[in-house]
């Protein structure tokens, strides 16, 4: 089967197997380059033409490669970036944390200061044997704190009251 031309001639169409012939004009130092890198390369013109288009119309694997680790890098910079603003906010909370502490209670006089102490260091313990517990198990403190709302009894109960009452 044939098809008619613009001039009315009859081709025969195009199958699978066969090629299309096209004619292209390029500016002369383009075309210089081109012959250059068929010269450095060992592949004729039509080899390189049909790789530049392909990759044209397809993209380069290698592009698209870079497409991918550059959106990457871009999404690990905005974490990153998201992390330390995080730790920015934490350091100015404890910070005015405890500055406000300072403000609120009073120093201790001289005679106190030693039990007062005594019961920090005490306190300190437990706290320290409590954050290591807590990093064993690999959960941070904001899961865990329905837990604590659960186990912990409410202020004023009867064993919160005995201990208190215990030290002083």
């Amino acid at each position: 089967m044939t098809a008619m031309s613009k001039r009315g001639l009859k081709r025969a169409p195009l199958s699978e197997g066969r090629r299309r012939k096209y004619t292209v004009a390029f500016d002369p130092q383009h075309w210089k380059e081109l012959e250059q890198h068929c010269r450095m390369t060992g592949a004729t013109l039509p080899q390189v033409i049909e790789a530049a288009v392909l990759s044209h119309i397809g993209g380069d694997d290698l592009d698209r490669r870079m497409d991918i680790i550059n959106r990457s890098l871009m999404q690990i910079q905005r974490r990153l970036g998201r992390i330390e603003l995080h730790g920015e906010i934490t350091a100015q909370t404890l910070g005015d944390f405890i500055i406000y502490w300072m403000m609120v209670n009073p120093p201790l006089p001289d005679d106190q200061r030693g039990v007062a102490y005594k019961q920090a260091e005490i306190r300190f313990d437990k706290f320290v044997a409590w954050m290591a517990e807590r990093l064993q198990k690999g959960r941070v403190w904001y899961e865990t704190l329905a837990d604590d709302k659960i186990a912990t009894p409410p202020p004023g109960s009867a064993p919160e009251a005995a201990e208190l009452e215990g030290q002083a």
